[in-house]
C-alpha cells in the first residue's frame, strides 16, 4: 500500500515538471546597441576605413568613395548576446553633399535599374542558406540623396526578405527563420545597393556625399 502511494506521488511530481506554465521560462534579453563609432564596421567594401568616423560620442559618419575607386556595402555592429525582439528598428540619418553627386550602384555585374538605397539588415549567421540573413524589403528603404531621415521598419516578417528573396511571411519555415534570427542575431545594421542587389555597394560621382547616423535602436 505504501509503495502505491509513493508511485502516485512520483507521478504527480513528474506531471507537474512536464507541464510547468510557459510563463515561467526565461524571456530573451534585449541587446545593447552601441553608438560608438569603433563598434560599427564597414565590411565587404573597397577602399574604406574599417570604421566610420565619430562626429560625437553617440554619432558617426563616413564619406562615400568616388565611383571607380571604391564603394561602401555593409555597415554592421556585432551582437554577442541578447535578442532584437520588439516592435520596430529605427535610425536617424543625415546625408549631406557638395556639388551634385550621383549615387552609383552598378558595382560589378548589375543589369537591373533601380536607384541606390540604404536599408536595414539583420543576420543570424553569414552564409547563403535561406532564412538566416534578412533585409528590410521593397519600399522599406531610403533612397540615397541629400536629406534628413527618420527611418523605421516594423520587425514583422512581412516587411523583410532573405538572401534568396523569400518574404519573411511566405511560409512557416520563413516565419520560423525570421523569428529565430530576431531571438539570436549575430550582426545588425545597414546595407547599401541598388539595381538587382540590396548590398552590393554604392559610390558617388560628380560631387561628394557623407552618411551620418545620430540614433539607432529597437523600439519595444
Amino acid at each position: 500500500m505504501k509503495q502505491k502511494k509513493v508511485l502516485k506521488m512520483l507521478g504527480a511530481v513528474a506531471l507537474f515538471t512536464v507541464f510547468q506554465p510557459i510563463e515561467t521560462l526565461a524571456k530573451p534579453t534585449p541587446i545593447r546597441i552601441s553608438m560608438k563609432s569603433q563598434d560599427w564596421n564597414l565590411e565587404y567594401a573597397k577602399n574604406m576605413a574599417p570604421h566610420p568616423k565619430a562626429t560625437s560620442p553617440r554619432s558617426w559618419e563616413f564619406r562615400f568613395p568616388q565611383y571607380g575607386n571604391g564603394y561602401v556595402a555593409y555597415l554592421l555592429q556585432n551582437v554577442f548576446e541578447g535578442s532584437i525582439l520588439g516592435d520596430s528598428i529605427f535610425a536617424d540619418i543625415r546625408v549631406t553633399s557638395t556639388g551634385t553627386p550621383e549615387f552609383e550602384y552598378k558595382i560589378g555585374s548589375n543589369p537591373c535599374v533601380s536607384p541606390a538605397h540604404v536599408r536595414f539588415y539583420i543576420e543570424k549567421v553569414f552564409n547563403n542558406q535561406s532564412f538566416v540573413r534578412w533585409w528590410a524589403t521593397g519600399d522599406n528603404a531610403i533612397e540615397l540623396k541629400p536629406g534628413v531621415y527618420r527611418y523605421r521598419v516594423a520587425l514583422d516578417p512581412k516587411e523583410w526578405s532573405d538572401t534568396w528573396g523569400h518574404n519573411g511571411n511566405s511560409s512557416a519555415a520563413a516565419r520560423r527563420g525570421f523569428h529565430q534570427t530576431l531571438r539570436n542575431p549575430s550582426r545588425i545594421g545597414f546595407t547599401f545597393g541598388g539595381g538587382c542587389f540590396y548590398g552590393h555597394g554604392v559610390a558617388v560621382s560628380g560631387g561628394t556625399a557623407h552618411f551620418e547616423v545620430t540614433r539607432f535602436g529597437i523600439s519595444h
